[in-house]
């Protein structure tokens, strides 16, 4: 008899095993996934074999994991524009990992508030989309408060030289995240000191951070192209394109190299229609960026006249840009839908459209937009005051010589 349960002992304890080693095989592979840029069906499914093999194990023996898993799922609803996904995920993030504290667990995967650090990384993206500057730049400081911590601590570890490049990375993707949210706000002058501050990082940490200079690279592309610079624009795009290590960086910086030049004009049309078609193939309509991609379509219908078809694009630019939470695309596609309507002489729609457009700029502190529907319908007569402000923060660009 005692036999017996000794063996059901064991064969609990191996059962248990395998499932734990399943579940953090499943996780691996998401992660692998995720970072390779796959986020369509196949995403998907391997969400769901995690959520199985999590709901085999002891909910309390895999917060740790639980908590990382629903981390992964939000960057996965982050990438395809799901809001209420991303919510969810978000959520159940939060509830796991204060399971955690509440237990006083320590971390035995993942380095000391590597899952704070993201959660709060993550959050602060939410509430960006949301127009929720406030929070955001509260789940920002919390995570550069937790960084510093633990870069303070480091060295009490013996594994500290094992965590650093961690650290390295989250400083970087915060420090990222902010731009992208100053350059939403046309706050210049803070995005350049941003953009210094991550091509320091990376030339302090080559080994560990040099795969990311791309990045910096699309950053400063966006920054000279607010700032109306249009060559530098195009030249450093180029460079990001050029030496982007993975296909979404390389994807990116040819969506904005292609916005860049509808902006400009002057390409030959045949030339910007084969770029706009290549950029239009390149992001699914699950993508996040789709509805800036499909913008680049509107821009080239309305540069050939051909309106009828850029009306039925752009409002497609503001159905899925509202759907993904994509703020900023969706002042953009306002405005855009605003101008055919005023070609097409129907002034009470247009003005109604104009001012929808005003008020999202308004919301999401999007400065160009703001000045474009001012141009177009400005009876507070408060443009002058607005473009002198604007003209001040991008007359305090500074240049980055390496970069």
């Amino acid at each position: 008899c005692e036999a017996a349960m000794a063996l059901e002992a064991r064969a609990e304890v191996e059962n248990k095993a395998t499932t734990l080693a399943q579940l953090q095989a499943n996780l691996t592979v998401l992660q692998l996934m995720l970072a390779a840029g796959c986020h369509d069906e196949r995403a998907a499914d391997q969400v769901s074999r995690c959520e199985a093999a999590i709901g085999l194990c002891d909910a309390t023996e895999v917060l740790e994991s639980a908590a990382y898993f629903h981390l992964l799922r939000s960057l996965l609803e982050l990438r395809v524009g799901r809001q209420d996904g991303l919510r969810s995920a978000l959520s159940e993030a939060a509830r796991a990992i204060t399971g955690l504290m509440e237990r006083a667990a320590t971390a035995r995967l993942l380095p000391p508030d590597f899952l704070e650090i993201l959660y709060d990384l993550l959050a602060s993206q939410y509430h960006r989309l949301g127009g929720d500057y406030a929070e955001e730049k509260s789940r920002i400081q919390q995570a550069h408060a937790l960084i510093r911590k633990q870069s303070a601590m480091m060295g009490s570890d013996p594994r500290s030289a094992e965590f650093e490049p961690y650290y390295q990375l989250l400083t970087f993707l915060v420090v990222e995240s902010e731009v992208v949210s100053l350059l939403t706000r046309g706050m210049i002058r803070e995005a350049m000191k941003c953009v210094l501050r991550l091509a320091s990082l990376v030339d302090g940490s080559p080994d560990h951070l040099g795969p990311l200079e791309p990045s910096v690279h699309l950053l400063l592309g966006s920054l000279s192209t607010i700032c109306g610079n249009f060559e530098s624009a195009e030249r450093i795009l180029n460079v990001a394109m050029a030496t982007a290590s993975d296909d979404r960086s390389r994807d990116l910086a040819k969506l904005q190299l292609c916005l860049l030049e509808l902006e400009r004009g002057g390409q030959p049309a045949g030339d910007a229609a084969d770029r706009v078609e290549e950029v239009r193939s390149t992001f699914a309509e699950r993508d996040s960026a789709y509805p800036a991609a499909l913008l680049c379509d509107v821009t080239l219908s309305e540069r050939r006249g051909d309106t009828a078809p850029a009306k039925r694009k752009v409002q497609e630019v503001i159905k899925t840009a509202n759907e993904k939470g994509d703020r900023q695309v969706l002042a953009l596609g306002l405005m855009e839908y605003a101008r055919i309507l005023m070609r097409e002489g129907d002034t009470t729609l247009s003005k109604q459209v104009v001012d929808s457009a005003k008020g999202m700029a308004t919301h999401v502190k999007h400065l160009p937009t703001l000045i474009s529907a001012l141009r177009v319908s400005d009876q507070g007569g408060i443009l002058p005051a607005v473009l002198d402000k604007w003209d001040a923060m991008v007359g305090e660009r500074g240049e980055v010589q390496r970069w």
